[in-house]
């Protein structure tokens, strides 16, 4: 009985912490949307106000320049599950 009693508590703990996960990895996506702003906010006032080259001014922020330009479209997190699976034969 104190066997099963046990289990039954380790389940409730178990969903208890997936909530706050999924808490949390809500608020990070939001962190990390501010964060690409932040960035691609820097490389663009470097490249303005400093005169620095594009290329020169993504090393300073710390990003490769293609996610500069992407992020400076969409600074969205989007999920990197596929849309379609494959099936298998």
């Amino acid at each position: 009985m104190q066997q099963c009693n046990d289990l039954h508590i380790f389940n409730q703990a178990s969903r208890i912490v997936l909530s706050i996960l999924l808490r949390q990895t809500k608020q990070t996506n939001e962190q990390i949307e501010l964060s690409r702003i932040d960035k691609v906010h820097r490389w663009r006032s470097g490249v303005g106000d400093e005169g620095l080259t594009v290329k020169a001014s993504s090393k300073l922020v710390g990003e490769p320049v293609a996610n500069l330009y992407r992020w400076e479209k969409n600074p969205k997190v989007y999920s990197k599950r596929p849309k379609t699976v494959r099936r298998s034969k």
